[in-house]
């Protein structure tokens, strides 16, 4: 029989709610029993672990069709052998808005209102008004990738007043936004910004973006958070424009190490929050991702193709 083969972690309610919809296919969620011949069923798979991703990927003569990724990002997959294969790749753009959205606004308040020193206070028994409280309104924030992460956070930020602009590929126009440059404009808007918000996937284009170049054109009061791929920017060019004072604030949810090795010099930085790549999470998340799949996979039995939140393999997003 068919089988889908789920490499991500789900409750018992969602897997059988998920049987129900693949009346088609066999649903396996302990790889670990699995042999070579059952690997050789498996057409679908949901979530990955790279081990035994892997192994059904390479495995000659594979039924492997689509594979829903658990991530937005699927900067972690072998896209060229997907490619290769014909196989279909679906990420999970689109479930990730609300909760990226509210860690955004989580780490501007807690600068703004003065929360991250107040929390520093406290353990140490200290009442004393924390530095330089402000106001988010009116400040202009550039959100860098204005897909539907961006154009959530984007809403969200209009309703605290602050005048949203962005960068996206061409440029286009987008409801909240007053308005979008393209990406190759960015470092001649980046210095009229008090906020800028990166929210791009890792490609070989985006690599090391925002490096020292970038963070010399920002002005010197500006912050910057980073809720996408922690290699989009130059740590050490991020550290050393903190420490010359190129930039106020770094909020950063994603590193290019991680784990974060416990004697990194970031940690030590006054003006850097650090949370540890949680900005996806969400007690709602798994339900989000089985309901991405089935809408995906009502299209799928109807014509072997799926619709939404498809991964372009050249592009690699």
């Amino acid at each position: 029989m068919k089988t889908i083969l789920v490499l991500y972690p789900l409750s018992e309610k969602l897997v059988s709610q998920l049987q129900e919809v693949a009346t088609d296919y066999k649903v396996v969620t302990d790889a670990d029993s699995l042999t070579d011949q059952d690997l050789q069923a498996v057409e679908i798979i949901i979530g990955w672990k790279k081990d035994i991703g892997e192994r059904v990927l390479y495995m000659p003569n594979n039924s492997l069709k689509w594979i829903q990724s658990f991530s937005a990002g699927v900067d972690y997959f072998d896209l060229a052998e997907i490619a290769r294969q014909n196989i279909q790749l679906t990420s999970a753009s689109g479930i990730h808005g609300s909760q990226i959205t509210e860690t955004v606004m989580g780490m501007l308040l807690a600068k703004s209102r003065g929360i991250q020193q107040s929390v520093l206070q406290q353990t140490a028994r200290i009442w004393q008004d924390p530095n330089d409280i402000i106001e988010l309104a009116h400040k202009k924030l550039l959100i860098v990738g204005t897909g539907k992460i961006g154009r959530h956070l984007a809403k969200v930020a209009e309703v605290f007043e602050l005048d949203v602009y962005g960068i996206n590929r061409s440029g286009y126009d987008l409801p909240h936004f007053i308005k979008n440059y393209p990406q190759e404009d960015l470092l001649n808007v980046v210095g009229d910004m008090d906020i800028v918000v990166n929210i791009l996937p890792l490609t070989d284009e985006t690599h090391h973006l925002f490096d020292a170049k970038f963070f010399k054109q920002m002005k010197n009061d500006a912050w910057f958070i980073n809720v996408g791929r922690g290699a989009s920017v130059n740590t050490n060019d991020l550290l050393e424009a903190l420490r010359h004072q190129e930039l106020a604030f770094a909020g950063l949810d994603v590193l290019e190490e991680e784990p974060l090795d416990q004697y990194h010099p970031i940690w030590s930085e006054p003006n850097v929050l650090i949370t540890p790549h949680i900005a996806g999470n969400s007690n709602y998340y798994a339900d989000r991702l089985i309901a991405l799949f089935t809408r995906n996979y009502h299209s799928y039995m109807k014509n072997e193709t799926v619709c939404e939140s498809v991964v372009n393999l050249t592009e690699g997003y």
